[in-house]
């Protein structure tokens, strides 16, 4: 999203938005020394501590993040419906999947020796900080315009700080992936920054393809695959 902006996303699209003041922007702080505490589902009531106006319904895995999710990071979590992101117990290890550092195998001393946050049976670099986990397929890879750019943004590869990514372009004239002369690498978005920007433009009457894939120390990403299965590949990205 946009810096000084105010969305408003229903069902994963956007339905408005709005500009803030010029100072809506930088880190929170506390201006007033009145307090200020995270609250859902109420109102503060007069600026003080004391809750009111609470909401008449149920509030369900309300998150907090420390930076604006892009569009399509948005989508993914309503795409997920029902699946939600809070379970049981999956592994059957004593610690509930909501605080368990690594839900699907068992680990109930909660090891984790690269205190990242992943437990050791589930990272694939346990003594790196900076990644946990072999880059998934890139989804929801969304193309717009900004200004007279092609703007590209896609869901982040939640497998580490130390994730980058690469952006691929080519003629649509050229297919499969891989053969065709055109193709080329576009500067790369890293975390937590999924997306990039294409100042070329096709000729009249032509256009571009794009694919992202994500890649850390514990390995490289998929461009994805072609209808009969083959993965695509190509060598315009490192």
């Amino acid at each position: 999203m946009n810096a000084k902006t105010m969305s408003l996303i229903i069902d994963g699209v956007l339905d408005t938005s709005a500009t803030l003041t010029e100072h809506a922007d930088g880190p929170l702080g506390d201006d007033d020394g009145a307090a200020d505490p995270f609250t859902t589902g109420a109102q503060r009531i007069d600026l003080t501590s004391e809750p009111g106006s609470f909401f008449l319904g149920a509030l369900d895995e309300v998150t907090y993040y420390n930076r604006a999710l892009s569009p399509c990071e948005v989508r993914a979590v309503f795409i997920a419906g029902s699946l939600g992101k809070c379970k049981g117990d999956s592994d059957g290890d004593g610690v509930m999947d909501i605080a368990d550092n690594c839900p699907l195998a068992n680990n109930s001393t909660q090891a984790d020796s690269d205190f990242d946050g992943v437990g050791d049976p589930c990272d694939c670099a346990p003594a790196d900080t900076g990644v946990f986990g072999l880059p998934a397929e890139v989804c929801h890879l969304d193309v717009g315009a900004d200004g007279t750019n092609s703007s590209l943004a896609w869901s982040s590869s939640i497998t580490g700080t130390s994730t980058v990514y690469d952006a691929l372009r080519g003629a649509l004239n050229e297919f499969p992936v891989g053969t065709g002369s055109s193709e080329a690498c576009l500067p790369p978005g890293g975390f937590p920054n999924p997306f990039t920007t294409d100042t070329d433009t096709p000729g009249i009457g032509t256009g571009f393809w794009y694919l992202a894939r994500a890649r850390n120390a514990c390995g490289v990403g998929t461009y994805g695959y072609q209808s009969n299965g083959t993965e695509r590949i190509s060598i315009a990205c490192p």
